[in-house]
């Protein structure tokens, strides 16, 4: 039988909020998540989440024996540099510098 902290542990809200139950007695943030959490903390389906990292669009997973998993530093990287509506295709930085040499209005 299931206890509650084997509930609290594979429960994707937790990870969201960066916490996950490791006992009944600590807190611990995941910084790795498989393609379901990771697409999770996205925001995106499991499917777009594969076919992006296998097009090169978003970060390839690590593998541990034969679990791929996602690292949340990457996934937080990978969201940082993707732009804002209306900004185009260019990252975070090219649209700085830009702005910082006066290429942009």
């Amino acid at each position: 039988m299931e206890n509650k902290f084997d509930l609290m542990r594979r429960d994707p809200r937790n990870e969201l909020l960066g916490v996950a139950v490791a006992s009944s007695n600590s807190r611990v943030s995941p910084r790795l998540l498989g393609a379901r959490d990771a697409a999770f903390y996205l925001g995106v389906s499991e499917s777009m989440l594969r076919s992006m990292s296998k097009d090169g669009a978003a970060p390839v997973p690590k593998r541990i024996g034969r679990r791929l998993v996602w690292d949340r530093e990457d996934l937080d990287a990978f969201a940082e540099e993707l732009p804002y509506e209306g900004e185009g295709n260019q990252s975070k930085e090219v649209q700085e510098c830009d702005k910082a040499f006066g290429c942009v209005a």
